[in-house]
């Protein structure tokens, strides 16, 4: 079974800021494979940009309500 790679820090920050402009996850996601891609990084999964703009999200409605 094939694993994705870890998500970079590069892609990682490139996600949460791309998030912030109000992209879609999946326009999110297409931008962060070909930023990753462009940087000779391996393109990440759907799946991990999700759980990771998922997340962020959930983060900052949180921080927002505390």
């Amino acid at each position: 079974m094939r694993f994705s790679p870890r998500l970079d820090p590069i892609v990682v920050w490139a996600v949460r800021r791309m998030d912030v402009e109000g992209m879609s996850i999946a326009d999110i996601w297409r931008a962060a494979g070909s930023r990753a891609v462009a940087s000779g990084l391996a393109r990440p999964g759907y799946h991990s940009i999700l759980r990771l703009v998922l997340d962020e999200r959930r983060r900052r409605i949180e921080r927002r309500n505390a």
